[in-house]
């Protein structure tokens, strides 16, 4: 993969421009085998939650489906995860039909993808199912697992399996020049895939007025859309080695190492800085980016010459290092979670509550 700040990237402008239509075209036609019944979409006898993007990854999407799923457990529903399971060993290498329910014991993060084993870490009691058929997936948590409300992580442009909630994650912070069709840009679809949106989460603004831009943006195309507004807080910094706690208050104004492979490293270093860390450098890799030995070492080496009271990572990027990191080296990983800056949490779970008793869309 390249990354979008190298010089290749940019050399490459032409072809990645004259490329556009092509996968424009390819993703009309896609749609109109759907849409004019060739291909059949898969309806569950349960509700369906699906939270996506219109851009490649980046927003929040995933520490967003993990508060849904918790809000639902709160509720008591049975709830089920349906993932493709990104980057994860299991998509390369076996059938396109297999289906993982993936387990603590059963699953690594090479096996699953790092956001699959991050919800399954996070999530106690949930089945999370990896599995590019999640059609399949979704009979499987209904007729096996007795599930009642299945949530369909980053699905937004995945037509086989019909939902109830189109939960679409916009992310405020995100560059204009990104805002085109890939390959040009960072976009799936256009902004104009918002009219068949029930809802949109504006994340990672900056500022009120940052915030209130893309929501008017999202009403301006879908005038019937809710509009949700999310902010991401640390939530807790646990030590690698053996998982124990780290008083935040204890990083301010302390040297530390910030490592990710995520699509946005932005937000993350954001989040360093509101805990005060005096950042001695960084290491942003590409997203679901997969460490090898000798890239800890150095990481490990440069961290211990700067005199970093740790090296801070992603919850993302620790289920693939736990284990693998120098006993000694002070690795640490930080957990965010969104606070809902409008509606309230309450009136979300409102929704989400009428959504699983009724199957109908009352997000409005």
């Amino acid at each position: 993969m390249i990354r979008r700040s190298s010089i290749l990237w940019q050399l490459l402008w032409p072809a990645r421009v004259g490329s556009v239509p092509l996968y424009w075209l390819g993703l009309r036609a896609h749609r109109g085998l759907y849409a004019a019944g060739i291909k059949r979409r898969y309806r569950p006898r349960v509700p369906v939650i699906c939270v996506g993007n219109l851009s490649m990854g980046g927003t929040g999407k995933t520490p967003l489906v993990i508060a849904i799923v918790e809000m639902l457990r709160e509720m008591g529903r049975e709830v089920a995860v349906l993932t493709r399971g990104y980057k994860s060993r299991q998509r390369l290498l076996a059938p396109r039909e297999t289906i993982v329910w993936a387990t603590k014991t059963s699953v690594s993060a090479s096996n699953v993808g790092d956001e699959a084993f991050m919800m399954l870490e996070r999530l106690s009691g949930v089945h999370v199912l990896v599995s590019h058929d999640r059609s399949a997936s979704a009979r499987l948590a209904v007729e096996k697992f007795g599930c009642d409300v299945l949530v369909m992580d980053d699905g937004f442009q995945h037509w086989p399996l019909e939902r109830d909630l189109d939960i679409v994650v916009l992310d405020a912070s995100q560059p204009h020049w990104l805002n085109h069709l890939m390959p040009w840009g960072n976009l799936r679809e256009g902004f104009s895939a918002l009219r068949r949106a029930h809802v949109a989460v504006i994340t990672k603004a900056r500022d009120e007025a940052e915030r209130e831009r893309m929501a008017a943006l999202a009403r301006r195309v879908n005038p019937s859309i809710a509009v949700w507004q999310v902010d991401f807080v640390p939530a807790k910094i646990r030590r690698l080695t053996d998982g124990k706690a780290i008083n935040m208050k204890s990083l301010d104004g302390e040297p530390v190492l910030l490592v990710c492979g995520i699509a946005s490293p932005e937000g993350f270093e954001r989040t360093a800085q509101s805990l005060g860390c005096k950042i001695a450098r960084r290491f942003f890799y590409r997203d679901h980016f997969i460490y090898p030995e000798l890239v800890l070492r150095y990481l490990e080496i440069q961290a211990k010459r700067l005199g970093a009271r740790c090296i801070l990572t992603t919850e993302k990027d620790a289920v693939k290092l736990r284990g693998r990191t120098s006993p000694a080296a002070p690795w640490a990983a930080i957990t965010i979670q969104p606070t809902w800056l409008g509606p309230p949490a309450d009136d979300v779970r409102v929704c989400l509550d009428g959504i699983t008793k009724s199957g109908r869309r009352i997000a409005k």
